[in-house]
């Protein structure tokens, strides 16, 4: 019962925030050996805003591996997963930047040298 709240919960967050936190959990789950990272287009009116948040991913301690500015209000940003950071924790980082959106996500198993 409790991991079907905590699976709605986690559904309900993606819509709101577009982390994923439900197939992050599942993926860390099911390939527990292997290391993943985090493909993540970002969309803002300010480019300023969107370089802002890759710079808080960074000081939350998740290693940035790339980071490409499109065109725009378009940033690509690719970092290491860290299994000590609970989704959640995502979540709140992504909400502490309310005028950014996240565009795209991709959990990647593997991650870049």
């Amino acid at each position: 019962m409790r991991d079907d709240f905590a699976e709605t919960v986690g559904r309900e967050l993606d819509r709101i925030s577009g982390v994923p936190v439900a197939q992050i959990l599942e993926t860390r789950a099911a390939f527990p050996k292997q290391q993943l990272s985090f493909d993540i287009l970002l969309e803002t009116e300010e480019a300023w805003q969107g370089l802002d948040l890759c710079a808080r991913i960074a000081r939350k301690g998740l290693l940035v591996t790339n980071l490409v500015y499109r065109k725009p209000g378009r940033i690509l940003i690719q970092f290491r997963d860290d299994p000590a950071t609970h989704p959640a924790e995502l979540v709140a980082l992504m909400g502490s930047a309310p005028d950014v959106t996240v565009v795209r996500w991709t959990t990647v198993l593997g991650c870049p040298a």
